[in-house]
């Protein structure tokens, strides 16, 4: 099905404004060998999440944010608004299921660290029309929480959530690349930019973090190469290996 065909079914049951909202993501993205993170969590013990999210092209994403917009009343995206990704995702728990389209974006004002997201919740049957049209891809990650804290030299603490990503591939297994590895990203998301600035200083309760490469702060080249958006359309191919063996050649370094 094209695209045009999948936003031609689109009705009002299927895609609502109640739930839409547009925020400042403000977040660090961290890539973890998966023995380091596992010497210090059991993942097992974790509660737990299947997500699995599909991506539109670029032609795409503009059509997206003019529709996201229109169906809902109070969602006015911001005026300079460039956006980077449109995806839908449907994130399964347990026996619940919730569906949603959502674009992210950037603005000349937000850090490097900040995008703004923005979407609608659509129903399962809309998910599947969309899912056909989806042209750029498509990742699933088995992810987990895990609570703890980052604290301020002050001695006040804020709660916070980690997600860690584990990449799955069709079957349902572990994504490797060619070395072998398993592919581990850990995100946590930040109030403020101050509470971003002590968990980079390790200023926190997450040990696995000490044996980890912040995917925010490397050069641009390498970031890309590891992106969600990439791994969706190409995998853990030969360019993500080759990063995937600096970062942790750099960590090696570290270590010593």
């Amino acid at each position: 099905m094209g695209l045009a065909n999948g936003l031609l079914s689109l009705s009002e049951e299927q895609m609502t404004s109640a739930g839409s909202a547009i925020i400042i993501e403000r977040e660090l993205r961290f890539y973890v060998p998966f023995e380091k993170l596992v010497s210090h969590v059991t993942l097992e013990a974790l509660p737990t999440q299947l997500v699995e999210q599909h991506f539109f092209s670029k032609p795409a994403q503009s059509l997206l944010a003019v529709l996201v917009q229109h169906s809902t009343q109070n969602l006015t995206v911001p005026s300079g608004t460039r956006i980077t990704q449109a995806r839908i995702r449907r994130i399964t728990s347990g026996e619940t299921v919730a569906c949603s389209l959502q674009l992210k974006g950037r603005l000349p004002s937000l850090a490097q660290e900040e995008r703004i997201e923005f979407g609608v919740p659509i129903e399962n049957e809309l998910f599947h029309s969309l899912r056909d049209c989806a042209d750029a891809g498509t990742v699933t990650k088995r992810r987990y929480f895990e609570r703890g804290h980052v604290f301020a030299p002050d001695g006040n603490e804020l709660a916070v959530r980690a997600e860690i990503d584990v990449a799955l591939g069709s079957d349902g297994e572990p994504v490797r690349d060619l070395a072998g590895r398993q592919f581990v990203t850990v995100d946590v998301e930040l109030d403020t930019a101050e509470h971003l600035m002590h968990l980079r200083a390790g200023r926190h309760t997450f040990g696995y973090l000490q044996h980890a490469v912040e995917l925010t702060r490397i050069d641009k080249p390498l970031r890309k190469a590891l992106s969600v958006q990439r791994l969706a359309r190409k995998g853990l191919d030969k360019r993500a290996t080759k990063v995937l063996d600096q970062l942790e050649e750099h960590l090696r370094s570290q270590s010593r």
